[in-house]
């Protein structure tokens, strides 16, 4: 039961309700980045598909602000398809709004959490080998609804908002800058 609340917290499943993600509003792509030449380059829309594995095995439970709440680190990978395609490895802290034994026992969503996910990313981004390092951050309100962001650095630059219920596969949606086109590269 753990991991299914853990795997709810931390996977992103269709929009409740779509709404465009911070920085994407108007026209994407008549959106540009000045270079360190002075070169307009342009900065394009990510979009893609989420979904998050966990390895069980690797969870540890701990009570955190006297017993009123508990903290969740695992071992994550996730996978993402889209602009971005390939997996990113790495560990994921997520803190309940329960006691432990509460937040073992109930269903995925069902308390409030904070989570954050940071890793290593290898594929593809916009269709060129990329390594990044990638964090993947966002709450789970009661009920269930997710609203994170994920962001991929160090390789071509991506900030997407996502927005998903607990315990489903999701998208993101957000901007992305190649390495070609960042500035001072």
């Amino acid at each position: 039961m753990a991991s299914a609340l853990l795997l709810g917290s931390l996977m992103a499943g269709p929009a409740a309700a779509a709404r465009p993600p911070l920085g994407t509003q108007g026209s994407v792509q008549s959106a540009v980045h000045q270079n360190q030449n002075g070169k307009r380059s342009p900065v394009r829309q990510a979009t893609g598909e989420l979904a998050v594995q966990l390895d069980p095995s690797s969870l540890q439970a701990v009570p955190i602000s006297g017993g009123n709440r508990c903290q969740f680190t695992v071992n994550v990978v996730l996978h993402l398809t889209g602009t971005a395609v390939g997996a990113a490895s790495g560990t994921t802290v997520a803190k309940i709004d329960a006691p432990c034994a509460d937040a073992l026992a109930m269903p995925p969503g069902t308390f409030s959490d904070t989570f954050k996910f940071t890793g290593g990313f290898e594929g593809t981004i916009d269709g060129f080998p990329s390594a990044a390092r990638v964090t993947y951050a966002g709450v789970t309100r009661a009920g269930g609804a997710v609203s994170a962001s994920l962001f991929l650095k160090d390789g071509p630059s991506m900030l997407a908002c996502v927005q998903a219920q607990a315990g489903g596969q999701g998208t993101y949606s957000g901007l992305l800058l190649p390495r070609h086109h960042r500035a001072g590269r």
